[in-house]
């Protein structure tokens, strides 16, 4: 995308923190230092964003050879460290509605911008601009959220079956 003709929009910043699911600190305590972080699985990328070549951990750069789960999608990650597969970074706030807890918050705690843009051109069509507008207001909402740490985790949805669906939805459910 030409940087000239494009549309963003700074929606503001979000914390990270070191998180790991509870089943996984069930099996390995929680590290207190950062040096302990060795002893565990770690969560994290394999190429990275820009930003996340600029994250340290006690003064020293993340780099890939760090990571026993690597992936360059968040949501993997994300889901490697809910199914208990070791240590990652994750939205504070993202983090919280979980369930996962937090390691080392004193040591990791880097703040990241958050933009959305959309291509010029594209600023005039109606759909285009009404996503553009429901991404920066859903968004910006999600930033403002407060986070609470010592709160408790917001439950899970219920499971909802095929059958409970269909009937939900007003249809019939299959024998």
């Amino acid at each position: 995308m030409n940087a000239r003709r494009s549309s963003a929009s700074n929606l503001g910043e979000f914390e990270l923190g070191l998180y790991a699911h509870p089943a996984y600190l069930a099996r390995r305590p929680a590290p207190n230092l950062v040096a302990e972080l060795n002893e565990h699985a770690f969560v994290g990328f394999d190429v990275g964003a820009p930003y996340t070549r600029t994250l340290q951990l006690g003064g020293q750069p993340l780099t890939r050879e760090q990571f026993t789960f690597r992936s360059d999608n968040d949501l993997a990650q994300l889901a490697a460290i809910r199914a208990g597969c070791g240590i990652g970074a994750c939205h504070v706030a993202l983090a919280q509605r979980s369930g996962l807890v937090r390691i080392l918050p004193e040591m990791f705690a880097p703040t990241v911008e958050m933009w959305v843009a959309m291509h010029e051109d594209l600023r005039t069509t109606a759909r285009y601009r009404t996503v553009f507008d429901a991404l920066t207001t859903g968004l910006k909402a999600y930033l403002r959220e407060p986070v609470d740490e010592r709160s408790a985790p917001v439950t899970r949805r219920k499971r909802v079956t095929r059958k409970q669906s269909r009937a939900v939805q007003g249809r019939r459910p299959s024998p």
